[in-house]
């Protein structure tokens, strides 16, 4: 399936206790935080409240803050804006598409579905950026908030620069904020981790849990110790919520095992077809089979998993540790520590790999509705957030209150340490990921400094920078949302089959015996040619050659 829309995308939440190495303000990148300037002045009325709309249900802003001590409050003064936030808890789609009927769009859009986007932009009822900035605020496309590259990029991927990314990253980005530290240039938030406390009971030790085998082992043995924390039995493995099981902890379990989107003869090749990916789903079929995992995990909605891994009674998680965030856990209570072993080594051993796209446009993406009011303040304030002195200010508040500055990069202070975990929802410091630019906070951030730091640094590269694992560059498997048009016939195809792929592997993880799960594969397999894989195979493959070729790339798979 095609990247871009698929459920490998990750999820970083940036609340401020998660925050352990905090920007910067640079004189070697050109920009510094700027005195204050009112745009309000632009308006003639008072201030004026805009409708934001995501399909990020688990993004639960509570009502504006107009205090201008915080982060909502300074937008507010200095835009004369604030905002009314509508987060459906599901079917945000549907919904959305309700919207567009009825032709009452909301001002801002942000979204993680790349059907739902494929659609919006069809409607025509969203501004081209690139079109909004030149009548509005052209120096947001020539001061390098923008850059060509990025612009570029969101063209080749969307048919025109509709939206603002969050978490893209493209040579010019990286240009203009180089990164601070080059020893963890690569990082995922999916991961293996273990807790500490449990491996202390169990007598178990980091070298038993490089290996599927060594896990399994570890695994059965928590399994029949029947231990407990604060009363509650322990739970040997947990993996991710029901959205995100299947691309950060399968599909990222398979490329740790070695899979890759593209065969030995350099053929673009879906991650189910690969014998690692039947791999990965043997070992969590081998977990379920002993009673470390329970097929209720993969119904829990975000939260749920959170609560369940923050807990600390979970032993082993496999999957996104950027929402649990178990390393803020820590702050808290010392003996809740959390270690990965890097990429988990599979029997047989098969090189790991990790795709790191040098060109990418990472998770969200913000669109503006052609019906908003006052489009000169909104230009402004976008062009804003994502400059410099936006990500700054609403990713680490206030110079003196929130950070210090010490040899160009920004330290939190005692007193930010101290923010509840939800401080984020009441007043907007690093609640605005939506317009976070991945290079800028490789450049800014200092290394930890502080237990729960070092942790997250820990988790996101252990895998991706071990020197035992491949990276290579995925640019080229990055598919364009309008390569397969909604409603078409091979639109529907992809659906069904992303689908039925997702429905099957969980009835294998959960198959009563080895004998039906192996059945229950090939007949899926099966199944999804008839369905049309190989059709939608080949336009993958035609477009990933294309881009293999405009990026200066070319990939083979380097196992079987």
């Amino acid at each position: 399936m095609g990247f871009r829309n698929s459920q490998w995308k990750t999820a970083t939440v940036l609340s401020v206790v998660a925050f352990t190495s905090f920007a910067s303000v640079s004189a070697g990148s050109g920009a510094s935080f700027q005195p204050f300037t009112s745009f309000a002045h632009m308006r003639n009325d008072s201030t004026q409240t805009l409708t934001w709309f995501t399909d990020v249900n688990w993004w639960t802003m509570g009502k504006w803050n107009t205090d201008p001590n915080t982060v909502e409050g300074y937008i507010t003064k200095k835009f004369g804006i604030s905002f009314e936030f509508n987060v459906p808890a599901q079917d945000a789609d549907t919904k959305l598409h309700l919207m567009l009927v009825s032709g009452k769009l909301p001002d801002i859009i942000s979204l993680q579905d790349g059907t739902t986007e494929q659609e919006l932009i069809k409607s025509g009822k969203v501004w081209n950026l690139e079109e909004f900035f030149k009548k509005y605020d052209p120096t947001a496309l020539t001061d390098g908030t923008f850059p060509p590259d990025l612009v570029k990029l969101e063209k080749q991927t969307f048919g025109g620069f509709y939206s603002v990314p969050s978490w893209a990253s493209t040579p010019d980005m990286v240009k203009k904020y180089p990164p601070a530290q080059k020893d963890h240039l690569y990082s995922a938030n999916q991961a293996v981790i273990y807790n500490e406390h449990i491996m202390k009971q169990a007598g178990l030790k980091l070298a038993d849990l490089k290996t599927e085998d060594g896990l399994l082992k570890a695994l059965q043995k928590v399994k029949s110790m029947h231990l407990t924390y604060k009363g509650a039995p322990v739970i040997p493995l947990q993996i991710d919520n029901s959205n995100q099981w299947y691309g950060s902890t399968v599909q990222a379990l398979a490329q740790m095992f070695g899979a890759m989107p593209v065969d030995q003869k350099g053929n673009y090749r879906d991650l189910i077809l690969s014998p690692e990916m039947k791999h990965a789903i043997d070992f969590l079929f081998k977990a379920a089979q002993m009673g470390a995992l329970d097929r209720s995990q993969i119904t829990l909605d975000t939260n749920g998993t959170n609560n369940v891994v923050r807990s600390g009674r979970v032993f082993c998680f496999i999957g996104n540790t950027a929402n649990p965030h178990p390393e803020t856990m820590w702050q808290t209570d010392p003996t809740e520590t959390w270690v990965s072993p890097g990429p988990l080594l599979s029997n047989p051993y098969r090189r790991p790999t990790f795709g790191h796209a040098q060109y990418g446009l990472g998770w969200t993406q913000t669109y503006v509705s052609k019906s908003v009011q006052n489009p000169q303040i909104v230009a402004k304030w976008m062009h804003w957030m994502y400059s410099y002195d936006g990500e700054v200010l609403t990713n680490y508040g206030f110079a003196g209150k929130d950070y210090t500055v010490k040899n160009g990069l920004i330290y939190p202070t005692a007193q930010a340490k101290k923010y509840p975990s939800n401080y984020w929802e009441t007043t907007g410091l690093g609640a605005f990921w939506f317009f976070n630019n991945g290079p800028f906070f490789s450049h800014v951030s200092p290394p930890p400094s502080d237990e729960s730091g070092k942790m997250v640094q820990q988790f996101k590269s252990a895998w991706p920078s071990s020197p035992l694992t491949y990276v290579y560059d995925s640019t080229p498997l990055q598919m364009p949302a309008t390569l397969i048009p909604p409603g078409s016939q091979l639109f529907q195809i992809q659906q069904q089959i992303r689908q039925y792929e997702e429905t099957q592997v969980a009835k294998m993880i959960f198959a009563p015996d080895a004998k039906t799960e192996n059945q229950i594969y090939q007949q899926t397999i099966a199944q999804l040619h008839k369905m049309g894989l190989d059709q939608l195979q080949a336009v993958y493959n035609q477009q990933f050659h294309k881009q293999e070729q405009a990026f200066g790339e070319h990939l083979k798979g380097i196992n079987p």
